[in-house]
């Protein structure tokens, strides 16, 4: 019942909002991603009250160790969302009247326009742009590598070693987009940040804590009131001095653009580390 009224709130806001700037999408959140857990309904089933509360009363507990397709439903839909999303972007820049094709210098124009709106809103610059603007070889690159990106995104369903190696590359491209080409994407984060393996971070960090949560010592009835309770308290306190907003981004240390610094060598070390599996050979 929460994700079906996080899906129906979050569409009608997500409503209002594309009405009045339709780049200003956060539909991996608040559509794509509740949408895909309301209908396939076991991801809840580790991490959640609800798997508390079930094990409390049933004793029967679901090991989040489980590569069960159940669990990862939502995120491999989510992957051919983004992949049909991809492609049809590259379409539109090469056909039906898009100038990607038309114009090979459109990257290099592309540079120098951000820098012109980054100046305007008093944000960093990109000090190579004019450089990058004179230089065939690398706009063209540049113009190249996109269209070559969003036309193959969609390799990344064929298996879990490519589908790594290709959303590590997405998440460099993103954050090169937003360091130094002031085009940010940063709402698509939540998406990506389903295919990362957390269970295996959480294991290497806590090796020897295997129960995930422990019994509730109050009722169930009092820990979902007090549970509903402190979501209704954060979101009325969310665009508040004292809400958990100003903490997330420290009091306006972390914004849209620089939250992808921390993002771009993570990026890097999840490419190389995903290149080094190529090498290995397969399990059986």
């Amino acid at each position: 019942m929460a994700t079906v009224s996080v899906l129906l709130i979050g569409g009608l806001l997500e409503a209002l909002s594309a009405a009045v700037d339709g780049k200003r999408t956060l539909l991996p959140m608040v559509f794509y991603i509740p949408f895909f857990m309301s209908i396939i309904n076991a991801w809840g089933h580790t991490y959640s009250i609800d798997s508390m509360l079930r094990r409390h009363k049933s004793g029967t507990q679901v090991d989040p160790h489980a590569s069960n397709w159940d669990y990862f439903l939502p995120a491999r839909a989510l992957l051919i969302v983004f992949s049909i999303l991809f492609f049809g972007s590259a379409v539109f820049k090469m056909g039906f009247g898009g100038a990607w094709l038309r114009h090979s210098d459109m990257m290099a124009n592309f540079f120098l326009n951000r820098n012109i709106e980054a100046a305007i809103y008093n944000l960093h610059l990109n000090r190579l742009a004019p450089f990058i603007s004179q230089m065939p070889l690398i706009y063209l690159a540049a113009h190249v590598n996109t269209l070559v990106f969003e036309t193959f995104f969609f390799l990344s369903v064929i298996n879990r070693k490519v589908r790594d190696l290709i959303v590590s590359m997405t998440l460099i491209f993103h954050a090169i987009n937003a360091l130094w080409l002031v085009v940010t994407t940063t709402p698509i984060l939540i998406g990506y940040c389903l295919f990362i393996d957390w269970q295996a971070i959480k294991d290497f960090f806590f090796p020897s804590r295997r129960q995930e949560l422990g019994d509730p010592t109050v009722s169930p009835k009092v820990l979902t009131f007090l549970a509903l309770f402190v979501a209704t308290i954060l979101g009325l306190l969310w665009h508040s001095d004292l809400g958990i907003r100003t903490l997330f981004h420290l009091n306006g240390l972390i914004n849209w653009r620089t939250i992808w610094y921390p993002v771009l060598p993570l990026a890097l070390a999840w490419f190389v580390a995903t290149l080094i599996r190529f090498r290995q050979p397969a399990r059986t």
